[in-house]
């Protein structure tokens, strides 16, 4: 069943992990997907995975931290495609750092590309979505319910992304657009890489699931809460993390 058929939807960060994992899922669900990112080589071979699999897709480069860039990349998928139903804010960026060395660009940077970025894009593909009653998610992360050290600005910035989420999704529910928030847990992404598969298992022992979570597993709940599916659904946070926030 295509649970997107008729829909676009663009996906931000979708060159690698989670974002690469969402954009095909929706892909494969009739949905054509503006795929996003600043590695222009790797979005296009998302896209072109797209399309051998039967999909519809086009690759718009994009920095999130730059305004016009993201007004671009709403402008580019509408012109494109006529429409925009679905917005998938998932790119973002990290920083680990001892609090006392944080500089404040260190700090603007991770607000900037966590959570200004989400509010920019839902500004520009507002008044979109109201014509399509479509639908915003926007990727947090379930440290914020398990704070990290050394995490600051980026589980602040995540927080911050949950709160603007609720309250966009209060504003504009009236208006039959829905806003819900996705909180991934330890993800098999390029972040994970600097471990051997011994070190992942172990640190995988601490999890409820005694797993760690694939791309898949983030992207089999975006696809719920993008389509019909999740129509009564709204102002929600969702965790995918294998149980870890549950104690």
């Amino acid at each position: 069943m295509n649970r997107l058929e008729g829909k676009v939807a663009i996906v931000s960060g979708a060159t690698a992990g989670i974002g690469k994992a969402i954009a095909l899922l929706f892909g494969k669900n009739g949905c054509k997907v503006v795929a996003s990112g600043r590695n222009e080589e790797r979005g296009n071979a998302v896209v072109k995975e797209i399309k051998d699999n039967g999909g519809e897709a086009v690759f718009v480069k994009a920095d999130i931290c730059s305004e016009s860039d993201l007004k671009n990349l709403v402008d580019t998928a509408v012109s494109t495609y006529g429409q925009l139903d679905i917005v998938v804010n998932n790119a973002g960026s990290g920083l680990s750092k001892p609090l006392s060395d944080i500089t404040s660009e260190d700090w603007d940077h991770i607000f900037t590309a966590d959570c200004k970025s989400v509010f920019l894009m839902m500004k520009f593909a507002l008044p979109h979505l109201l014509k399509t009653r479509g639908n915003v998610i926007n990727l947090s992360s379930a440290s914020v319910y398990k704070p990290m050290p050394r995490m600051h600005g980026y589980c602040a910035a995540k927080a911050a992304v949950i709160e603007l989420s609720k309250t966009a999704a209060m504003e504009l529910a009236a208006q039959g657009v829905r806003v819900n928030v996705l909180c991934p847990g330890l993800t098999r992404t390029s972040i994970l890489s600097q471990y051997t598969e011994e070190g992942v298992n172990r640190v995988a022992q601490a999890i409820p699931l005694k797993r760690v979570g694939e791309p898949e597993d983030i992207a089999n709940m975006a696809l719920f809460l993008a389509s019909d599916e999740a129509s009564y659904v709204t102002g929600q946070v969702m965790c995918v993390d294998g149980g870890v926030t549950t104690h």
